[in-house]
């Protein structure tokens, strides 16, 4: 999944910003805020399964100190992703459920492409790349 920026969550801190370090010997404040920052996002995922309900999650997901942020034109490729990792996972219950929220959905994206059609590219898109069946 390379090919498609993988299977992951972009985080992004919650806090304050500070500014760039100018120098290569950073400040306590600088080095509080990134081991606060990197702590948080080594604790956002608890595991696969809790990736899925990331992926297939509609909005930002916050927890703490960071958030998975998360753009509304990625969802249905972003569930079609948690679609195969439950299927990879053996979570056939999950799996039937994204799939059916999949085929059912109704929101249109900025093209105007109905979700099961979208769905179905990114399925396809995916397939090639997995070299294995995606069904919708």
């Amino acid at each position: 999944m390379d090919e498609f920026g993988r299977m992951a969550v972009r985080l992004r801190p919650r806090l304050s910003g500070i500014f760039w370090p100018e120098r290569k010997v950073l400040t306590a404040e600088q080095v509080n805020y990134f081991e606060t920052v990197i702590s948080a996002e080594r604790a956002f995922l608890r595991d696969r399964r809790d990736l899925i309900d990331v992926l297939a999650s509609e909005s930002e997901v916050v927890r703490g100190d960071v958030y998975a942020w998360q753009d509304k034109a990625s969802h249905v490729a972003r569930r079609v992703q948690a679609l195969i990792l439950a299927e990879d996972m053996g979570e056939l219950v999950l799996a039937a459920r994204l799939r059916d929220s999949l085929r059912t959905g109704t929101k249109h994206s900025p093209g105007d492409l109905p979700e099961l059609i979208q769905a179905r590219r990114w399925a396809d898109r995916y397939a090639k790349n997995l070299n294995r069946k995606i069904v919708i």
